[in-house]
């Protein structure tokens, strides 16, 4: 599995204006990026341009303008220590008891930062960019599920993240642990379909009002469905489509947009890992 490296994160990215952007990337094994020694404060990216050796940044408005297949190859979780604490005995000592304990770790890397760790979990099938941010926030919740802190801002699919041994401050930076012995690459499960929300929504209106159904989520509203999903995770256990109906008329009471509906629906079923209803 391959990801993109760049010297710093500080590069322009495409964003569909036609400026000009530099190949800053390269593109890497996944293991040798990880290991290798930089002379810079290097930075990797989870996406990939199919077929380049050398990539741009992307920005996500820049998506729809750009000419080449991009994927996401590699889910990466923040952890931070609490209170961003440098490492003591106590916190190895636990985080050390979470990785030999806590299965959804079993085959991901791992190393530490300065102030955390970061798990990497490779993909046995790349990902389009744009549809991987459902299967890596079902990712992100079954780690917390299981008792991971994660840190819920490493969502975004376009996010940077810091190498393990790289030049910082103007010092050099090793990682005190670095363990990828264990890592493989897994095969993610299908998506659960969206429940069909359309026929009860529309019978609730009025017939002549027509709903511009819009799929995309609010950045506002990603961290009311992160809190939706995890109760959903851990207390549903059956009678999904009956659920589903019932949140979607308490949130049209929570006053959420009608025609946010099915994507925040969906949103959440994603995240919660349930099954179709």
């Amino acid at each position: 599995m391959r990801i993109a490296v760049a010297a710093h994160a500080r590069s322009l990215g495409f964003d569909g204006s036609g400026r000009e952007v530099p190949a800053a990337y390269e593109v890497l094994d996944l293991r040798e990026a990880l290991e290798r020694v930089y002379p810079t404060d290097a930075h990797f990216v989870t996406y990939i341009v199919e077929g380049a050796s050398r990539q741009p940044r992307l920005n996500k408005p820049g998506l729809p303008y750009f000419d080449r297949p991009v994927l996401t190859t590699t889910f990466v979780c923040d952890v931070d220590n609490p209170g961003h604490a440098e490492w003591n005995e106590e916190l190895r000592a636990q985080a050390a008891r979470e990785w030999g304990s806590i299965p959804e770790l079993a085959t991901c890397g791992l190393y530490h930062t300065l102030h955390g760790r970061r798990i990497v979990q490779p993909l046995a099938t790349p990902i389009p960019a744009p549809k991987s941010e459902a299967y890596l926030r079902r990712w992100l919740l079954g780690l917390e599920s299981a008792g991971i802190a994660v840190d819920w801002t490493c969502r975004d699919w376009t996010r940077h993240f810091r190498l393990p041994h790289v030049r910082r401050g103007g010092a050099a930076f090793r990682s005190p642990l670095v363990v990828l012995d264990r890592m493989r690459p897994i095969v993610l499960k299908p998506l659960p379909e969206a429940p069909p929300l359309d026929t009860p929504l529309r019978r609730a209106r009025a017939p002549a009002a027509a709903i511009d159904w819009n799929h995309d989520l609010p950045p506002n509203w990603e961290e009311r469905a992160i809190a939706i999903a995890k109760v959903v995770r851990t207390d549903v256990t059956a009678r999904w489509h009956e659920m589903y109906l019932a949140l979607g008329g308490a949130l049209l009471g929570r006053q959420c947009p009608p025609e946010r509906l099915p994507a925040l629906i969906a949103w959440i079923a994603a995240a919660a890992g349930s099954s179709k209803p």
